[in-house]
Order: structure tokens, then sequence, then C-alpha cells
């Protein structure tokens, strides 16, 4: 489909609408005229505009637009307090709406692989906020009151541009690396003295070799035996099972842990799903799949 009919907004028991993977262009203002609307999926999709009537959906609570084209978050989604999911990974997203801030109801907030460079000062008024998913991106520093989100129990951070952190983050009580606060893979990442006691790292090298998921290797037979049947491999193809909706992930590792290249990050429905694959030389290497909560980890043999 490249279009919905206008009629749609004539369906007022409507909860849930799912037009992932299609042709649609923009989120139009019949899609923003359903008054019961509960659930807004659009991923995988040509996705770059996103009507200004987004602010009549107020009964909106989970919204997912990953892996489309929006380059742009328009102002009225402030209005939008009953949100409490917002999945904009994957988008051409280079900064966001100060009005993100008035999302009181917000808990989850994906917002990975984009190219955003600097979060509003008003994004720290976001108190319901308990998961940030903000990995491979461009920011080099978070605004100054970041540790006033007393709620956040999740912020991954890895894979940015990130030199200094606000003096404030000490306030933050969570764990480090992966499963709490992840500033994993910024190498000029630079520690107050204070944050070096809050991180227990001496400077990002003590960080890193403490914390970040460099030894995948490690966890090959327990994650093996735990989800075998998720994955399956033919020559240099992988086959992988989605049990549940949601955000996948499939990298290439070599055997001593190094990641090599991503195969596949994105939301999928349930099904299987395929993808062919290389590497610069013959030899057995690592397919890490993560879905959900669900990682399992594997040894293939790849024909160069």
């Amino acid at each position: 489909m490249t279009v919905l009919p206008a009629e749609i907004k004539n369906l007022s028991s409507l909860s849930v609408l799912d037009i992932g993977e299609n042709k649609i262009k923009i989120i139009s203002e019949n899609i923003c005229n359903i008054p019961n609307l509960e659930q807004l999926h659009c991923y995988n999709s040509p996705i770059s505009e996103i009507s200004h009537s987004i602010s009549k959906l107020t009964k909106l609570k989970d919204m997912l637009f990953g892996a489309n084209a929006i380059s742009n978050i328009p102002k009225e989604i402030g209005k939008l307090s009953s949100l409490e999911t917002l999945w904009l990974f994957n988008n051409n997203l280079s900064s966001l709406p100060d009005e993100i801030g008035n999302l009181s109801s917000l808990k989850t907030l994906v917002l990975h692989h984009n190219n955003i460079k600097l979060l509003p000062a008003e994004f720290c008024n976001l108190s319901s906020l308990e998961v940030l998913s903000f990995e491979e991106n461009e920011l080099t520093t978070l605004p100054d009151n970041f540790g006033e989100l007393s709620n956040l129990k999740r912020a991954d951070f890895s894979n940015n541009s990130l030199t200094s952190l606000p003096s404030t983050i000490t306030n933050l009580n969570i764990p480090q690396g992966p499963s709490g606060i992840n500033l994993c893979f910024n190498p000029d990442l630079v520690f107050t003295e204070d944050q070096q006691v809050w991180a227990d790292a001496l400077d990002y090298e003590d960080y890193e070799r403490k914390y970040c998921d460099t030894e995948i290797g490690d966890n090959l037979s327990k994650s093996v035996k735990s989800k075998p049947s998720l994955l399956s491999f033919s020559r240099n193809t992988v086959s992988y099972t989605v049990q549940n909706p949601g955000y996948v992930q499939l990298d290439l590792f070599d055997l001593k842990g190094k990641k090599l290249k991503t195969l596949f990050k994105g939301y999928k429905i349930a099904g299987v799903y395929t993808v062919k694959y290389n590497a610069e030389n013959t030899g057995v290497y690592l397919i890490k799949l993560n879905i959900g909560n669900v990682v399992v980890v594997s040894k293939n043999l790849i024909l160069h």
C-alpha cells in the first residue's frame, strides 16, 4: 500500500493500527483523526513525514516508527500525554524537538541508529522515563541536568562520540555497562574525579575492560544451549526465527569477539527471515542474535 483510504478516520473503535512494511510515505491527518487509537506501528517503510495533527491522538500509548526515513519530529508530539513507549530507531533524525520533554507518561524511548548530536535540556523533564536506547548516534555530551532522570533503569549510549559527562550523572544509582548505563565504545570519553568513583573506573580503557562486551565467545556454550533453534545456516546464509514481534539485531564477530559487521537491525513481526552474509576470508565466525531479551550465539563456517 502507498496510501490509506480517507475513510479510515471513521473507525471509531479502532485501538491498534499496524501499517508496517508497506510503501506509505506520510502519516497523514486521516490516521491522526482515529479517535481511540492506542497503538500506531509503522516500521520498515519509506515514511519520511509525520503530520502535525499527530497531537489529536490523545489516547495513543505506543508509537513505533522504526526503520523508516524520518528526519524531523513535529513539536506537536509533545501533546501526546498518554504516550508510554516511543520507538524511532533507524531513521534520519539529527535533533529532537524541545517539546519531547512534555511526554510525562513516557517510560521507554528508543532512538538508536540516528544522527542526533545534541539532546535538548527539556529532555530531562521526562520524569517517568525508565529505558533509553540511544546507541550509535553522534552525541558528544549529555544535558547538564541528565542526573535528574531519577526513574531511569537503563540507558544505552554506546557507540556515540561522548567526550564528557555532566556532573549530575553521578546522581544515577544504576549499574554500569549493558545492564544499566552503557558508555561502551566512546573511546574519547574523559571522567572527572567524581565520575571515576561513580563508574569505578580510572579512565575509559579501564571502563571498557570492566563493563563492555568485547569477549562474546566466552558465553558461546551457554547461549547455544538456551535457544539453538532460533538460528540455522546454509552456506553463507543465516536464517533466524522471530517468535514474538520486536527489535532484532544480528551481528557477525570473529572468534576473538571483535565485531566485524551488523547483518541486520530493525523491527520484525513473528516469522522466519533469511540474511546473506560474507567475510573477507574463509573461516569460522560467530553469529550473535538478539531478539528482545533473548541472546543466541553460534559458530558457523563462512566460505569466501
